[in-house]
């Protein structure tokens, strides 16, 4: 998880604008502290109740996924970059935290309640847009849920 964030930041940071190092500084902590929340919950997950561990760590891959409530900083950064880099944020960058959400245990109430709130939210943001960008990361969260 954490290389392709490495991999990802030099691209944000191409063109050089302000906008660009804003775009890769939300980026980087947005998904670094995601990732250090998920990495403490996945150690303290043997001494917490699993249910508790698990569902904290289901919400530390919510945020790295941008899905809401955490969709904020994704909406941000896809309105700013190129097309390419949308495309690469909204479906490359997001293999892998969905395969780790696949593995944790999580019943079918809480995936209905995180799949309910996207989607309410999805249908909110469209139908005010009018930018190519941000159609495209609400579309994305929408394909994620």
């Amino acid at each position: 998880m954490e290389l392709n964030i490495i991999v990802f930041i030099p691209l944000l940071r191409g063109g050089g604008t302000l906008y660009a190092l804003e775009n890769s500084l939300k980026y980087f902590l947005i998904q670094r502290v995601a990732s250090v929340w998920f990495l403490w919950t996945s150690a303290l997950s043997t001494f917490l109740a699993q249910g508790l561990g698990s569902f904290v760590g289901v919400l530390a891959i919510m945020i790295k996924l941008g899905m809401a409530p955490f969709h904020g900083w994704f909406i941000s950064v896809v309105s700013n970059v190129s097309f390419g880099l949308i495309f690469s944020l909204s479906t490359l960058q997001k293999v892998i935290p969905l395969l780790v959400l696949r593995l944790l245990p999580l019943s079918p109430y809480e995936v209905g309640v995180f799949v309910g709130l996207t989607l309410a939210t999805v249908l909110l943001l469209g139908l005010s847009q009018v930018s190519v960008r941000k159609i495209l990361a609400i579309s994305s969260l929408n394909n994620v849920s």
